[in-house]
């Protein structure tokens, strides 16, 4: 036995479950058989591929190959694979891709209606004409009185501004105004798609579009890579049609999210 005795434990039970000898699981690997190997059969794979040194240990071996154990069968025939690694981890991409990417375009839709219900809502515009009348009339008499506009950090400091008995705050003031000016219910309906969006985290959302954009980069040089001079006992298979189709998809897809 040349693999410890817990890796070699953990590897038979994920193995087991696929029911398929190694030759077969290389096959369905290097041909990216989606109707051999489901997401979780995949994501098995990856989690006890061998290691390099692991690798190095069972190919290195020079004694009877049929006495070897079945952990060490699989990774003979796991390392006889040029980069199947980095296929393994391609072909998680092609399995998750459909549901990731209408996650990410359905998340990309919410913060675009939101940004456009800011950017024309009425009732948003009238509350800031407001705001600044006030601004301007608190600072009536000083330069800061003929104000043309204010940062939106100034929304942040309104309820730290307090009446004399400070039952009330600015902010108070603004929302009876706007409600007396008939202002507060479209500024409410128009702000309706917000509440959705600010659940969001944009910066995981960026995020997860450009690990997108990485894996159909990386797709795109094992596409086109022509290895040579490679170790003995290990050779180049060629990535299958399905996955050049692919390519072709996500790359005009991936271009149309980026001018989102």
């Amino acid at each position: 036995r040349l693999i410890e005795s817990k890796r070699d434990q953990n590897v038979k039970i994920a193995v087991n479950a696929l029911k398929m000898p190694p030759d077969r699981i290389l096959t369905a690997i290097t041909g990216m058989r989606q109707d051999v190997l489901s997401l979780d059969a995949v994501n098995k794979l990856i989690s006890v591929f061998p290691t390099d040194e692991e690798l190095k240990l069972v190919k290195g071996f020079r004694g009877d190959v049929g006495s070897l154990g079945e952990t060490e069968k699989l990774f003979r025939a796991l390392g006889s694979v040029h980069a199947l690694r980095q296929r393994l981890k391609l072909f998680r991409f092609m399995m998750e891709y459909e549901t990731t990417s209408k996650t990410i375009i359905t998340n990309i839709n919410i913060a675009s209606r939101a940004f456009k219900a800011i950017l024309n809502s009425k009732g948003l515009q009238s509350v800031f004409r407001i705001l600044l009348s006030f601004g301007n009339y608190m600072n009536s008499g000083s330069r800061l009185g003929k104000a043309y506009g204010f940062s939106l950090k100034t929304l942040q400091l309104l309820s730290g501004l307090k009446s004399k008995d400070n039952n009330s705050n600015l902010m108070h003031l603004l929302v009876r105004y706007a409600m007396r000016e008939n202002v507060l219910n479209s500024f409410i309906n128009e702000m309706s798609s917000l509440e959705a969006a600010s659940k969001l985290d944009s910066n995981f959302l960026s995020g997860e579009v450009q690990k997108m954009n990485n894996m159909v980069a990386v797709m795109r040089k094992c596409l086109k890579e022509k290895p040579k001079g490679l170790p003995r006992g290990m050779r180049a298979v060629a990535y299958p049609g399905s996955a050049f189709e692919f390519y072709k998809k996500t790359k005009k897809e991936g271009e149309s999210l980026g001018q989102r």
